[in-house]
């Protein structure tokens, strides 16, 4: 029997209360109401959009919709195949199946041939990705990065991982997707070993705006600041779309389900 000071026992009570307390206040979902006044048109929003979300709405862009892996899949290795300079990839999931390879062995060609090949693979969601996939990319000089790596002293970092999925070519191409880099999201969806999402490849000014939003973890996990044309190139009017770029991250532990990728909007 250990005897423990009623003070203390108090103390201790005290401190498991506001503990409890705190981590409730953290994890809770307040809910909230927001009024919308009545809009002559959805003109009159865009403005209001692009400044809630510290953004700006970029006009002159094309925007190619890529649907399901049918299209998704030969326009992105297209894409990597005749990259010049720069090619940077940021994904969450990448599992297993012969487009893992197929995508691994085109980025590591490129990178033999002298194109830079940055890449941000969160360190959770490519728990299933073969070591012998990254080791071919390293050694054939791709920078292969893991987002938030599983470590006893980022243990508080654990639930924030990259749900972004964009790829950036030459700084000119950009790719905004919800497919993840498996068998999975091969076809078109047509049973429920084959999984659908919606891609885009965008073209124009826009292009620096997700170039910015693979910076962001990219010198988080690295360091490295890009810097120079080759990266944030002038770019040229390819279009009469108009699109805003929304990149996100977690706050608070709350943020476990409502982070959202970068996603172009169109208007």
């Amino acid at each position: 029997m250990v005897t423990i000071p009623i003070w203390l026992l108090v103390v201790l009570i005290v401190l498991i209360v506001l503990l409890g307390v705190m981590l409730w206040t953290n994890l809770r979902e307040r809910n909230f109401k927001i009024r919308i006044p009545d809009l002559g048109s959805f003109e009159e929003a865009l403005p209001s959009i692009a400044g809630m979300t510290r953004s700006i709405i970029v006009p002159c862009n094309n925007v190619d919709i890529l649907q399901n892996g049918d299209e998704f899949f030969p326009a992105l290795l297209e894409s990597i195949r005749t990259a010049r300079e720069t090619i940077h990839f940021e994904t969450y999931v990448w599992w297993d199946g012969d487009i893992c390879d197929e995508v691994a062995e085109a980025f590591a060609a490129r990178a033999r041939e002298g194109v830079e090949v940055r890449m941000m693979i969160d360190a959770i969601g490519s728990q299933k990705m073969g070591k012998d996939l990254r080791k071919l990319m390293k050694d054939a000089g791709c920078k292969v990065e893991l987002y938030h790596p599983i470590r006893l002293i980022d243990i508080g970092q654990i639930n924030k991982r990259t749900h972004r999925k964009l790829a950036i070519f030459d700084g000119q191409v950009g790719y905004v997707f919800g497919h993840g880099i498996s068998r999975l999201w091969l076809g078109h969806g047509q049973d429920k070993e084959h999984w659908r999402d919606t891609g885009a490849r965008l073209r124009g000014p826009i292009v620096n705006g997700l170039q910015s939003v693979f910076a962001e973890h990219w010198i988080e996990e690295t360091g490295e600041v890009l810097i120079g044309q080759k990266y944030f190139p002038h770019l040229e009017p390819a279009g009469d779309c108009r699109v805003h770029v929304l990149s996100g991250a977690p706050r608070t532990w709350s943020s476990w389900s409502r982070w959202p990728s970068p996603r172009p909007r169109r208007s």
